[in-house]
């Protein structure tokens, strides 16, 4: 059974369950703010890089993402939200160094972008009436832009667009500050463009009925 498969399941089961179980269900709303990472991201091969001697390439594989998110609480344990996301950027830049008689000069600059979206199935466990942890488990669309350099010249930049889809996991915990607002702490794991994606994300989720 695929994820595909197994999400469409789980949430066709958590319908059937919140038929019996009227308790706990709200709607509610997400705002997310993830710093995110990519591992093995390449703009320039070392070969291009050699040729571009004596410019020097800085990249960078990290930044900010956000999501914003509609969910809804079947019960105190099960929830289903969907998501539109803007993960984080990576970049590059050529540049030769500052010398006495002259300032730092970028000759070429590219980066990794995307925008995408998403629908997670979560499930909670609550201590207390302040406290729990909670895992999720997510598919995730996304179409992504990637500029490198290009094989024919090093000092032209080549655009790949990429549109896939990916699975997510995550785990956390949260804290509730009233009965209508709650803050939550993830540690994520996905994909973008068939590169591994790390997020440490930090949501702020309103209840509104």
């Amino acid at each position: 059974m695929n994820y595909l498969t197994a999400i469409c399941f789980a949430t066709t089961l958590l319908a059937s369950v919140s038929a019996h179980a009227n308790l706990n269900q709200f709607s509610y709303f997400s705002l997310s703010a993830a710093q995110q990472s990519y591992d093995d991201v390449r703009f320039a091969s070392m070969e291009q890089q050699q040729l571009l001697q004596p410019a020097t390439l800085e990249q960078s594989d990290s930044g900010i993402g956000f999501r914003v998110a509609a969910g809804f609480q079947f019960n105190k344990y099960l929830a289903l939200e969907l998501g539109v996301l803007s993960p984080a950027k990576a970049d590059f830049s050529i540049y030769t160094e500052a010398t006495e008689t002259t300032e730092r000069t970028t000759l070429i600059a590219g980066e990794l972008t995307a925008l995408g979206a998403d629908s997670r199935l979560i499930l909670s466990y609550p201590f207390n009436n302040d406290w729990y942890v909670r895992g999720q488990l997510g598919l995730v669309w996304q179409s992504a832009t990637q500029e490198q350099l290009s094989t024919l010249d090093p000092y032209e930049v080549q655009e790949t667009k990429t549109t896939a889809t990916s699975t997510l996991l995550a785990a956390g915990f949260g804290y509730s500050i009233n009965s209508n607002m709650s803050l939550a702490f993830d540690v994520e794991s996905g994909e973008l463009m068939d590169l591994d994606q790390q997020s440490y994300s930090l949501s702020l989720l309103f209840r509104f009925n």
